[in-house]
């Protein structure tokens, strides 16, 4: 925890005197002296990066604004490519991930043998703690702040949690099986969404019965009951009685083909009969992102759109619940992924899935210093690499005398996806 007058107090009481008076020099700083960071658990893992959490007082030392300023940096929470300390940043030969110099920075150069040289940087006054879950944090003394963080990111306070909509019976672990919500709960929730919208709207109120059912017809699931709410409320003079019976009408047909998590997969289906065209072929494309979420730039070229567009279509879809969003960063519920991606495979939408993967795949290779996780020919995890500067128009990839990445566009969705490409972290790749 840096202050401005360039105290450092490190988590477990001590106190560093910090001499930087600029991002380059901390980040040497705390890599070469501090002694901070974490060894890693075990012998097949990875060095805990440090994290350096600044004051107010402390951004502004390092030539920082006290906040982020103007709207372009607020809508994109990051500092603008020509600013001074990013400029400061490029010219020591540091680097900056994808995400730039926002709330939490991470800067890093390419790992030295097993060694990392990374460093993550949290701005409290960017809002990096969220004061709905840090509430009264932002008021205290840099010392107790690192107090509080302290005890939070003790690792040996926290316990792994997986969650599963199967029972995991091979696992030897202790389960804990989650009910849905009783009918009274389902009520609640339906009626609490629906006063969202309008503070005036009292179908739950008046319709009780009605909404008793829908609550049954949704499995008493707090998604499915966001989802259905979002239909409802683009129709406040609809009854509850009417959308139930679309509701079982979905579930009926669903149920014919002997699918799974029917509540679920009825509600969506019911959403998606509601979208326009423009936004079905959104939500198909969106499932073939890969990783947990994608950022609105990214979105915008896998969707073919102007970037003020594909977030129009982005914020659409996430007014119907079928797309979550925090930061720019937008991802869906994995049920909804599944439901979307079961969409996009289809017959009808294949030329459709391969163009888009395609569009997004060379916007990630076209971006400086990009590495993006594949697998080679041999079945070996490997990379695709952009140059550090710029890469040329993409026409397929080639390394080693062997296609890693045909240009044929049907082969491109056989690339495994379940990695995290927000940024070019050498986390990923070595």
């Amino acid at each position: 925890m840096l202050d401005g007058d360039g105290s450092a107090y490190g988590v477990d009481g001590i106190v560093l005197d910090c001499p930087a008076t600029t991002i380059p020099e901390l980040v040497e700083w705390t890599l070469r002296e501090s002694g901070l960071g974490a060894a890693k658990l075990n012998r097949y893992g990875k060095d805990s990066d440090p994290l350096i959490v600044l004051t107010a007082a402390a951004a502004v030392r390092l030539g920082l604004p006290e906040r982020l300023e103007g709207h372009e940096q607020r809508r994109s929470l990051r500092l603008p490519e020509d600013h001074p300390v990013v400029k400061e940043v490029a010219k020591a030969r540091w680097q900056l991930t994808q995400r730039g110099f926002g709330p939490w920075a991470r800067i890093y150069r390419k790992a030295q043998g097993r060694e990392r040289q990374c460093v993550q940087l949290a701005i409290l006054s960017w809002d990096a703690l969220d004061e709905r879950s840090w509430p009264g944090v932002s008021e205290l003394e840099a010392a107790d702040i690192a107090r509080v963080l302290g005890n939070d990111l003790n690792r040996a306070s926290y316990r792994a949690l997986v969650t599963s909509r199967h029972a995991l019976s091979t696992l030897p672990v202790h389960r804990i099986d989650l009910d849905p919500l009783s009918p009274e709960e389902s009520v609640d929730l339906l009626d609490q969404a629906l006063r969202a919208g309008s503070a005036a709207d009292d179908r739950v109120t008046t319709q009780r019965v009605q909404a008793l059912r829908l609550g049954e017809l949704c499995g008493r699931l707090p998604l499915v009951l966001r989802i259905i709410t979002a239909l409802l409320r683009d129709e406040p003079e609809r009854s509850l009685a009417g959308q139930a019976r679309d509701l079982d009408d979905a579930r009926t047909r669903l149920d014919a083909k002997q699918y799974d998590d029917l509540a679920v997969r009825a509600s969506l289906d019911l959403s998606h009969q509601h979208l326009t065209e423009e936004q079905a072929r959104a939500f198909r494309l969106l499932a073939t992102a890969p990783g947990a979420d994608i950022g609105t730039a990214s979105a915008a070229v896998l969707l073919d759109r102007p970037p003020a567009d594909g977030r129009r279509l982005l914020a659409e879809l996430a007014r119907t619940h079928l797309l979550s969003s925090t930061s720019e960063r937008w991802s869906m519920h994995d049920l909804i992924r599944l439901y979307a991606d079961s969409r996009s495979t289809s017959d009808d939408h294949h030329i459709e899935r391969a163009e888009g993967i395609e569009r997004l795949y060379s916007y990630y290779l076209q971006l400086p210093g990009m590495r993006v996780p594949t697998w080679t020919p041999n079945g070996r995890r490997s990379c695709l690499r952009s140059s550090p500067t710029a890469t040329p128009p993409w026409t397929g990839w080639k390394a080693s005398g062997s296609t890693w990445w045909p240009p044929s566009p049907p082969l491109m969705p056989s690339v495994p996806t379940p990695w995290q490409w927000a940024s070019p972290s050498p986390s990923y790749c070595r």
